[in-house]
């Protein structure tokens, strides 16, 4: 799980409209909406499949409207020993992506009066540096000043090494006492941001932290085949994460990921996920527009505005990464609609999310929101 994108250098791809005339036979029988509608998405499919070919992309890709699957498919291996193939109900880690469920666990305890936003983490963790000046908002919204150097660095020193509740509270102190910068003036992407709300989740939920996702929003959700990830997956159909030539991805106890990283999902599942989001069935329509609202930076709460893809703002979304596996969903609050891509082998972040995740968010915005008429690209 490694730290988001945080700048973007790409230009934004002109589109020019070429105008074209059709002449039409009064006569002919026009299509029905069901036969236009059909159409259209095997258009999407066949431009999804060439692109995904094109990069050789290893995983699944799901993309849906207005909560119906429009595609669903699987890309190359889930097993690079086995050579199994991936599917649309392959398991993968989903890394960060795990940060937007996290933040939804947070939006649910403030509405039921059991946390407030502007709350000092020193409610919490008495003896924390800075623990006055740093809020539940500054985490949730990366800017709360704590860096990603100390927790990487502790990371690195033996990946294989389980981390308690305890043990990242310390590694969360010590990164506050060199803070990047003043509680609430920059942006900074950092893990212990979303471990200390894992923490802060258990203290007022009294529960753990995989329990309380669990029972508020995976089973609220229907997400069956959802969870907090363990080293030795035993779920059916788990990928297998590999580097960029297959090989396996470095062994990493699941203990570092956990609010941060640490769950498993599949593209159906997500697209659950994001449908009980936006259908109020998790949280308020006010506490998701809360969520989805930059503070800094482009990042709100768990979502990252499509501007940090150079894409539309009614484009909300967030990327995750784990040893071996990258994850990324995306909704179109506008359309309604949803972009999940997954994969378990390595590849570059900005090229898993600009060329691979991004490509088929622009196949979908230059499609038609209603199939029957053609896309305006002036």
């Amino acid at each position: 799980m490694k730290k988001m994108i945080t700048t973007l250098t790409i230009s934004a791809l002109a589109l020019g409209a070429i105008g074209v005339t059709h002449t039409i036979n009064a006569s002919a029988k026009a299509p029905t909406p069901s036969v236009v509608a059909e159409s259209h998405e095997k258009q999407i499919s066949k431009q999804i499949d060439a692109l995904m070919e094109s990069k050789k992309f290893n995983g699944t890709v799901l993309v849906a409207k207005d909560g119906k699957v429009v595609m669903s498919k699987g890309f190359g291996e889930s097993n690079f020993t086995t050579h199994a193939k991936n599917d649309s109900d392959t398991i993968f880690r989903i890394g960060s992506v795990s940060k937007s469920v996290t933040a939804v666990a947070v939006m649910q305890l403030v509405e039921q009066g059991k946390l407030k936003l502007d709350d000092p983490i020193n409610k919490f963790f008495p003896d924390f540096p800075s623990g006055d000046k740093i809020t539940v908002h500054q985490l949730l919204s990366h800017t709360s000043g704590l860096g990603e150097d100390v927790f990487l660095e502790e990371m690195s020193k033996d990946p294989a090494a389980y981390y308690s509740s305890a043990k990242m509270l310390e590694v969360g102190k010590r990164a506050a006492e060199k803070l990047n910068s003043d509680p609430g003036t920059k942006y900074s992407y950092s893990n212990i941001n979303y471990h200390l709300l894992g923490l802060i989740i258990e203290q007022v939920s009294h529960t753990t932290w995989d329990n309380y996702v669990n029972e508020h929003i995976i089973k609220p959700s229907n997400m069956t085949r959802s969870g907090v990830d363990i080293n030795e997956p035993v779920i059916s159909n788990h990928a297998v994460g590999g580097d960029p030539e297959g090989k396996p991805a470095e062994f990493m106890d699941m203990s570092y990921a956990e609010a941060a990283g640490g769950l498993y999902s599949t593209v159906g599942d997500l697209l659950k996920f994001d449908q009980a989001l936006t259908s109020e069935k998790l949280i308020s329509k006010k506490s998701f527009e809360t969520m989805t609202t930059p503070v800094l930076e482009s990042y709100g709460y768990g979502w990252v505005d499509g501007s940090k893809l150079k894409k539309s703002s009614d484009w909300k979304w967030h990327n995750g990464e784990i040893s071996g596996f990258l994850g990324f969903n995306a909704i179109n609050t506008k359309e309604n609609m949803e972009v999940i891509v997954l994969t378990n082998k390595e590849i570059d972040q900005k090229e898993f999310a600009l060329g691979i995740a991004g490509g088929v968010m622009d196949i979908l915005d230059k499609m038609p929101s209603d199939p029957g008429k053609p896309k305006n690209n002036d």
